[in-house]
């Protein structure tokens, strides 16, 4: 059974339709945005069960998405998608209020495993981060 909604924040158009192929299976709505305020005013209007964002999202002042998070985005669960290996910057996202951490590079084998957990309510990091 296909979960509700889930969007899909990225700036890269190629990772936006490799990452929205895979979440099609687990969802009957993907909705896809490109900016941080997008971002925001998606999720205030549709309330997803989900959001997939990419860590390195920028709002239109250069402000990342996760270095000043937003209030509105607070009460979503959210998976981060990230290059960063070093588990105490992970560590630190993780503190932000996001529930899940994907490595770019492992996203097609580590997301649907991400969206599961977190969506059960428990937290997800890639393994290869936990393991170096």
């Amino acid at each position: 059974m296909k979960h509700g909604c889930v969007i899909l924040a990225d700036v890269h158009h190629p990772m936006l339709e490799a990452t929205r192929g895979l979440l099609d299976a687990i969802f009957r709505t993907v909705v896809m945005v490109s900016s941080r305020e997008s971002l925001i005013e998606a999720s205030t209007k549709i309330s997803p069960d989900l959001i997939v964002a990419d860590l390195a999202l920028t709002s239109s002042d250069g402000q990342r998405l996760l270095l000043k998070p937003d209030e509105q985005l607070k009460e979503f669960k959210m998976i981060v998608l990230g290059n960063y290996y070093e588990k105490d910057i992970v560590d630190s996202i993780m503190r932000k209020g996001v529930r899940g951490y994907v490595l770019k590079r492992s996203t097609a084998t580590d997301l649907i495993q991400a969206v599961d957990k977190v969506l059960n309510g428990q937290p997800y990091i890639s393994p290869s981060v936990a393991s170096e």
